[in-house]
């Protein structure tokens, strides 16, 4: 037998990832250590702990389904202690207590919790194969394969590109007509008319034939 560790980092690269300075992003790791037959869900060796992520990936349900993959390659060692989350109150915040609280709870955590808000508290003794496996983000996290991402995102740039080429086009044609209008106010009013109601002039001809031979049966 012999130990193993997973890994899964998260980075913005949309539009909202900061031009300069460092980019917030948050690593989810867990560890199985086989000769004392016992899991961390949440680092790199056995330890109690938490998962963070940063406010600004916050609610888009990357906590959950990397906490979802950690517990279902934790499974596979059913037999296996899972160390204890340690939560506290530091991070317990009125908006995101009862938030927190159910993040892990969805994944069959149970905890001692301190006080009547439950601000904090120690994960009980449970075992690997006791976790349940949490699909919560099914159709809320859209996985994609990495080459397919870049492809599309390249397709993306290239439509908005294309598009803003053809807006500065409308927009250098605009400017002129409105040179043009500024110039000529009597043929852009004329043309402004014609453009607006295309029959008028038709039925003010016939409105006016018609006034002349009112005019030539009296």
């Amino acid at each position: 037998m012999a130990d193993a560790e997973i890994r899964l980092s998260f980075e913005r690269c949309d539009a909202a990832r900061p031009r300069h300075g460092s980019v917030d992003g948050a690593d989810f790791c867990g560890f199985y250590n086989a000769q004392e037959q016992r899991i961390s869900l949440t680092g790199r060796r056995l330890e109690s702990g938490a998962v963070y992520l940063p406010e600004d990936l916050r609610g888009l349900h990357l906590g959950t389904f990397a906490m979802g993959e950690i517990v279902r390659w934790a499974k596979q060692w059913p037999d296996a202690v899972v160390e204890p989350i340690i939560l506290s109150d530091g991070d317990a915040y009125p908006e995101n207590q009862e938030r927190r609280n159910r993040f892990y709870e969805q994944f069959g955590l149970r905890f001692d919790y301190e006080g009547t808000l439950r601000e904090a508290g120690r994960s009980k003794s449970i075992r690997a194969g006791d976790l349940i496996d949490s699909e919560a983000w099914l159709g809320l996290v859209v996985e994609h394969l990495f080459l397919d991402a870049i492809a599309d995102q390249m397709r993306r740039a290239g439509d908005a590109e294309r598009n803003l080429r053809v807006r500065d086009v409308a927009v250098k044609d605009l400017a002129q007509r409105l040179l043009w209008a500024d110039d000529h106010p009597v043929q852009s009013c004329l043309r402004r008319l014609w453009v607006r109601h295309p029959y008028a002039p038709f039925v003010g001809v016939i409105l006016m034939l018609v006034g002349w031979a009112i005019r030539r049966s009296l």
